[in-house]
């Protein structure tokens, strides 16, 4: 009875610490993703940047630096041939030629499920001096040169089963049975996420569990500005 007793309480134990354990397991191995995700979003925005700073801030150059970089993240394209081949074969894929749009905005209760591919970056730039006619903007005119900073989010999709939901719960905050510890009830507080937890709550309400990478960087500009419009992308 006593050694039936013993199995029967490690069961019990076994089964309170099992969704911790599991998610120790779990986040880490998304935690090192969001890593990757900080490290690429970086180095996106450095390429766009520079795309941008010498071909005139146009728009589309600058996204499609950004996603080139990017694809890793959200996107497995290695199928056994050559790494270069396959990496320019998804980004056409991606390519707005065959129906890829950038401003593609996720939408709260639209009747068409939007893809997540399809909404990954928002740029928000800004000049450091009025931006005139391409006719009449000289980008060398004497004093201070014009400088291009952009400031880009990048809505990682967290892939992880299980480590997504909680992180999700997390930022956006939560009030029910904690599912780390279930019997202890959760009182996570939201976050505002530099300013787009609302689209976070949108998306995570449909199934697609994400957290906004941002990341900012200035460049002063080797070309005439043609676009000085202040986004690029998606919401």
């Amino acid at each position: 009875m006593r050694r039936d007793g013993q199995s029967g309480q490690a069961a019990v134990e076994s089964a309170l610490t099992l969704p911790l354990t599991l998610f120790l397991l779990l986040g880490t191995l998304q935690l090192f993703l969001l890593l990757q995700a900080r490290v690429l979003t970086e180095y996106a925005l450095f390429r766009a940047v520079r795309v941008g700073s010498t071909n005139s801030a146009k728009c589309r150059p600058m996204m499609d630096a950004a996603v080139v970089v990017l694809l890793p993240a959200f996107r497995t394209y290695l199928h056994g041939g050559s790494p270069a081949r396959e990496l320019a074969q998804e980004f056409r894929r991606h390519s707005i030629v065959n129906g890829y749009k950038y401003d593609e905005a996720y939408q709260a209760g639209s009747a068409v499920r939007r893809n997540l591919s399809r909404s990954i970056l928002l740029m928000e730039r800004r000049f450091t001096k009025a931006v005139a006619a391409a006719s009449e903007q000289e980008f060398d005119q004497p004093g201070p040169p014009q400088r291009l900073q952009v400031r880009m989010v990048f809505w990682y999709p967290m892939r992880i089963p299980f480590a997504n939901w909680v992180f999700s719960k997390m930022v956006l905050g939560y009030s029910a049975v904690n599912p780390l510890m279930v019997t202890q009830r959760a009182n996570w507080t939201p976050s505002t996420l530099n300013g787009y937890a609302a689209v976070a709550v949108d998306r995570a309400a449909a199934g697609e569990y994400i957290l906004p990478v941002v990341a900012d960087y200035s460049m002063r500009m080797m070309s005439p500005v043609e676009d000085g419009s202040p986004t690029c992308g998606g919401t």
